[in-house]
């Protein structure tokens, strides 16, 4: 019925062009209904208003009924029905709904007739006379909805129509729609903000990214209609919304955190990892602790963190957090890599997590075990397995990012993985899931962070300020936790709740443990078993001068 393929849609902005969406590619049969979610600025109105054809520039292809939407349209519409009522306001409720027959060659009989039907099937028939300021919200939206059902177009696409009403009567509403398909059969795309509502009435939802929207999953519901109002309950419904909260939830915090590529040239960029061991990176960017040092500091979260380990290898990013195993493993590949701090230590913030039927790490044999590749994760899982004698040989490695991990643990599509915060809490709360380990059975997780030694001399005061201004958040975040936290909350998107739980499972620092070599060690015999390393080369010279004579 309708094929959206590779689209693409910017808008000029104060002389700059912002990619509204992108990529964008899409089917929609004949008698479906699709719903589009997704954060405020994803660009959901934006594709509808393509569709539609109420946007006409813009790049990729649009065909409806095998013809491409510019020919289409020449002849034929979709009805739209926005979230603004659309009702001429001079005119009563049948003129409103007649208008949709005009320009179709009937006679003024044949649409008295339709409308008629179409009044008694929307419930208003009472109320035919009636002017729109005599009418509730709900009442103003059976109208616009039977006047785009009266414009007898292919396909009807509705934007946001009941965002505007109160609970209750939304809920009635999308029991009407819901009814109005199973007798109309008629293919809908509806955008929406309300979880619950794409779910009731669609038959797939498409949950979009944002910065610049993207199809991040495309998720079928397979509950049997007809629904009635009480499914909201029964565990399949459940399921789904959980699904997509938790998606929506990750696309909120990746986009709160900017994450992406290096904007400026001069001034530091510090590469993270989006992790709640952050929080005082976080609480500087947001408080102008970089700006009373003097300092341009320019931070840069990874959803991907291959991909920042990559960016810092090639010389995009001058520092990154990476966990002290990937310290000890890329000095080999890196002879000049220094150690300019340690940030933190995870005391279960990270964790190796299954579906219910799995009760132990052996249990784990022969199954499927999310894990990014290049993350904390990695090691997290080697250390654990080698704990129990056991391998990668041992279990199915699938490569995804955390937060992708988590979505696939909650739909069942994996059998477990290793995940952190903030993430980690979201999946043991919407999944049935056992934690088998976490970082406070294996304390081998510290943050630290890394510079080349020839980056650092460049810049030394300046780099050695970044370490300054994170002492200071620390501080800060342990006698005023409650400013941090809000602080926090608002640049992250992560509720102050969420938030405060996280800061439970790290151990924030201000120096080096006096153990750190002993766990360097540990982790350097443990890469060597398992082939990651060949050799293990004491990480004291690691270390700068001003860190190192700290720790003795």
């Amino acid at each position: 019925m309708l094929e959206v393929s590779n689209l693409k849609k910017q808008y000029k902005d104060y002389g700059k062009h912002f990619v509204a969406i992108k990529d964008i590619s899409f089917t929609v049969k004949k008698g479906e209904i699709l719903c589009i979610v997704g954060l405020s600025g994803s660009g959901k109105s934006t594709i509808l208003r393509c569709i539609t054809g109420i946007e006409k520039n813009y790049g990729g292809t649009i065909t409806i009924k095998r013809k491409k939407s510019f020919d289409y349209f020449k002849k034929d519409r979709i009805a739209l029905v926005p979230q603004k009522y659309s009702n001429f306001p001079w005119l009563t409720v049948y003129e409103n709904i007649a208008i949709g027959f005009y320009g179709k060659n009937y006679s003024e009989a044949k649409i008295e007739g339709l409308v008629k039907k179409l009044l008694k099937r929307v419930g208003l028939y009472k109320f035919k006379d009636s002017y729109m300021n005599k009418l509730s919200g709900g009442m103003q939206q059976r109208v616009a909805i039977a006047r785009a059902i009266a414009q007898e177009t292919d396909v009807i696409a509705f934007d946001e129509p009941f965002g505007a009403l109160d609970v209750q009567t939304r809920a009635q509403m999308q029991e009407f729609l819901s009814k109005l398909w199973e007798e109309e059969q008629k293919t809908m795309i509806l955008v929406t903000h309300d979880i619950d509502e794409a779910i009731y009435l669609a038959d797939r939802i498409i949950i979009l990214g944002t910065n610049p929207g993207t199809i991040k999953e495309v998720v079928d519901v397979k509950i049997k209609r007809p629904r009635k109002p009480e499914i909201r309950f029964h565990e399949d419904f459940v399921k789904v919304k959980k699904y997509i909260n938790y998606t929506i939830r990750s696309e909120s915090i990746k986009a709160s955190l900017e994450e992406g590529g290096s904007l400026y040239k001069d001034v530091i960029k510090l590469g993270l990892i989006i992790w709640s061991g952050n929080i005082p990176f976080y609480y500087a960017k947001d408080s102008e602790m970089y700006t009373d040092e003097q300092i341009e500091v320019e931070q840069i979260s990874f959803d991907d963190n291959q991909k920042k380990i990559d960016y810092f290898i090639q010389g995009k990013l001058d520092i990154i957090n990476v966990t002290l195993d990937k310290a000890i493993e890329l000095q080999k590949k890196i002879p000049d890599l220094k150690i300019l701090g340690i940030l933190n230590q995870s005391v279960g913030g990270d964790a190796l997590v299954a579906q219910k039927n799995i009760t132990s790490v052996k249990g784990l044999r022969g199954k499927t075990i999310g894990l990014e590749k290049g993350s904390p994760g990695e090691f997290f899982l080697t250390y654990a397995l080698h704990k129990e004698g056991m391998t990668y040989k041992d279990v199915k490695i699938r490569d995804m990012k955390c937060s992708e991990i988590g979505s696939s643990i909650i739909s069942g599509n994996i059998d477990g993985g290793v995940l952190w915060e903030p993430w980690l809490d979201k999946v043991c709360e919407f999944s049935d899931t056992n934690v088998l380990k976490t970082t406070k059975d294996y304390a081998v997780l510290y943050d630290v962070l890394i510079i080349r030694k020839k980056i650092f001399d460049k810049k030394k005061d300046d780099f050695l300020k970044v370490i300054k201004i994170w002492k200071k958040a620390v501080s800060k975040l342990k006698s005023q936790k409650g400013e941090v936290i809000s602080t926090t909350s608002s640049h992250t998107g992560i509720p102050e709740r969420e938030l405060l739980e996280f800061t439970k499972k790290v151990m924030f620092l201000k120096s080096t443990p006096k153990c750190i070599f002993d766990i360097a060690k540990d982790i350097g015999h443990t890469l060597i078993k398992v082939g990651v390393l060949d050799k293990y080369n004491k990480p004291k010279n690691m270390f700068l001068k001003n860190e190192k004579r700290k720790t003795l």
